[in-house]
């Protein structure tokens, strides 16, 4: 995994993430209503990838910790967030003593904070190369009885992309992923959705991936006979009768710290 232009495409696609990335914020939302189902509270929290704040800040309307890390692999994306909370922290008593702390960088590498009540994300582990020893990594970080929570991406993720292109992240099944969180864990719920989201063409999937930063993993030029092969070809096996399709596969996982 190139880290660096992981980085950099997710940095250039700061300013136009949150209008395009409908799948990964309904993947947030739904990641906080599973964490309101647990009936927990919780005061010390690491999220992991913060981004451009769709989870943060969902999950700050249903919670109300007292200290809140902010990791992501772009500097940047941190410290917009973490302003992003402080004016929400500004208007709402009950966040009135929240201390933020950024934790910018690569999370699989980084020193975590210690004595976690939760940490949570959303959209990030399948950038991970070794998401098996990160989870590991939070299990030594989290208190007794307390959450890992994520969600990712499964192995129907953007198939249509890979199957034209042949590039594609390594995505794991459901039952793999529990199996892995389950050495550390005990799950307490997993889930799995499969999302078709529709485009009026091709090209609108490749300004897709491009505005949500996706395209991280694969440095092709995409020439105007490139673009042509992949159009055509598109519309050929993914067409909807009035546009082509796009699926998003994403997975949920919450656990507890035995």
């Amino acid at each position: 995994m190139d880290k660096k232009l992981v980085k950099s495409r997710f940095s250039r696609a700061a300013g136009t993430y949150a209008e395009f990335s409908a799948p990964q914020r309904y993947a947030a939302e739904k990641m906080v209503g599973m964490l309101s189902l647990t009936g927990r509270e919780f005061s010390d929290v690491l999220e992991i990838g913060c981004g451009t704040g769709n989870l943060t800040l969902s999950f700050l309307d249903s919670f109300t910790p007292e200290r809140l890390w902010l990791n992501d692999l772009c500097p940047e994306a941190a410290v917009k967030t973490g302003m992003a909370v402080s004016r929400l922290a500004a208007g709402r008593p009950s966040l009135s003593s929240l201390e933020v702390h950024l934790l910018p960088g690569d999370a699989e590498i980084l020193v975590l904070p210690e004595e976690l009540d939760l940490v949570v994300s959303c959209s990030v582990f399948q950038w991970f190369e070794n998401p098996e020893l990160f989870i590991s990594r939070c299990s030594e970080k989290l208190k007794h009885g307390s959450i890992l929570a994520f969600s990712t991406f499964g192995v129907e993720n953007l198939n249509e992309v890979r199957s034209l292109t042949g590039v594609g992240l390594k995505y794991r099944q459901l039952d793999e992923l529990v199996r892995t969180v389950g050495r550390y864990f005990t799950v307490l719920e997993a889930d799995e959705e499969i999302i078709a989201c529709d485009f009026e063409s091709a090209s609108g999937v490749l300004r897709h991936l491009k505005n949500t930063g996706v395209t991280g993993i694969s440095k092709e030029v995409w020439t105007k006979g490139r673009l042509m092969e992949f159009s055509d070809g598109y519309h050929e096996k993914f067409s909807t009768g009035g546009g082509v399709s796009l699926t998003y596969h994403p997975v949920w996982l919450v656990a507890e710290k035995r």
